[in-house]
């Protein structure tokens, strides 16, 4: 995924730093498989989940976020991708209470036929002296609250079916009992805007989300997740159409929503025809400089309108191609193209790359030679 959001103040006075991600954002920071978010209320400064490794360590001393000054660590789930640096946090920061699923330090594994990898935390984040461990929802005070007890299990992420825990050597079907979100519950002028916080929503989003409207009676102001949609392999037909269901699902909601991590660049994109201006990848972090924030802007839009003219000129995003090897070609022999319509010129007339496009469409050889040329 291509990761953009590091840093986003919503008007709920709610600041999230994305600390590390799969993909690298900023330039000087480190990416891996895995997910941490800073967050600032007016109360508290939150630690979200802590990646795979130390590296979120070295993402928030380059984005100058001081984790000394964290008092409370909520991590998501036990796995491996959420609370590998854990340990290495608590060096920096022994205070900070860490509140976490008590059944999050089971076995946990990727299985796939007869390979089997530990996917899990470390034996010792449990036996911490810090850790606070949840067995139902918690209010942890005003503003934040947990909830987990997800019990539906519609659209369920089809990934779901690899992982397993492990009890006395048998591999049962994880039901991700160690999940658990977190809702900043901020209200701004009297007014309750919640924001959600999940790391993969292993027990789907949609389920999630029917969980809080019961506790809530109302759709979250903003969630910040991943929809663990991402696959190694080729999407299936039913793969797309779940998305999509989903998509549609979400797109009845004024929720905005922001994603990265596990949700997948395919997926990303179906779930944006849907609701295309609400959700959006974790964006770039940068100093609160107005003018070096609209440098950035305007510089990530001059890459962006090259993506617009893929959709527009070529339909791009409602391709379909599911092999990746095709779909990587495709991509490449239309950037050609679009490169080449921006040096066609037809009689000096301005218009739009699709009318160009369709005019030489009805006598492409009368533009061989010019293509030569160039």
């Amino acid at each position: 995924m291509k990761s953009r959001l590091q840093t986003a103040e919503m008007a709920v006075k709610v600041r999230v730093i994305t600390l590390i991600e799969n993909t690298q954002g900023e330039r000087m920071c480190l990416a891996e498989h895995g997910l941490s978010f800073y967050i600032e209320t007016s109360k508290h400064k939150i630690l979200a989940d802590t990646g795979a490794s130390d590296a979120f360590l070295e993402n928030a001393r380059r984005l100058e976020v001081c984790l000394e000054q964290v008092d409370t660590t909520v991590i998501s789930h036990g796995h491996y991708d959420h609370a590998g640096g854990l340990l290495s946090f608590v060096k920096e920061n022994p205070g900070a209470e860490i509140w976490i699923r008590r059944l999050a330090g089971e076995e946990f594994y990727h299985k796939t036929g007869e390979r089997e990898k530990y996917i899990g935390i470390a034996p010792e984040v449990m036996k911490l002296s810090q850790v606070k461990a949840v067995d139902g929802d918690q209010r942890i005070d005003e503003e934040l609250f947990l909830f987990g007890n997800i019990t539906k299990r519609r659209l369920w992420p089809s990934g779901n079916r690899e992982l397993k825990v492990k009890k006395e050597d048998i591999f049962l079907q994880d039901e991700f009992e160690h999940e658990q979100y977190l809702v900043i519950d901020e209200m701004p002028c009297g007014e309750r805007k919640p924001v959600l916080f999940s790391g993969c929503a292993h027990n789907g989003i949609l389920n999630i989300l029917d969980r809080f409207r019961e506790l809530y009676g109302r759709d979250p102001e903003a969630v910040f997740s991943g929809f663990h949609m991402r696959k190694k392999d080729d999407y299936a037909r039913e793969d797309i159409e779940t998305i999509e269901e989903i998509g549609r699902e979400l797109s009845r909601m004024k929720t905005r929503f922001y994603t990265g991590h596990c949700t997948g660049e395919i997926p990303f994109r179906i779930l944006k025809r849907y609701k295309k201006e609400e959700y959006r990848y974790y964006i770039s972090s940068l100093s609160e400089d107005i003018e070096l924030f609209s440098r950035a802007v305007r510089g990530h839009w001059a890459v962006e309108s090259m993506h617009w003219h893929l959709d527009v000129t070529f339909k791009e995003d409602a391709n379909t191609t599911l092999d990746k090897v095709a779909a990587q070609n495709q991509n490449i022999i239309r950037k050609w193209c679009l490169s080449m319509l921006k040096l066609i010129e037809i009689r000096g007339t301005k218009m739009s790359l699709k009318r160009k496009r369709f005019n030489i469409s009805f006598a492409p050889a009368r533009f061989i030679e010019e293509l030569m040329k160039i």
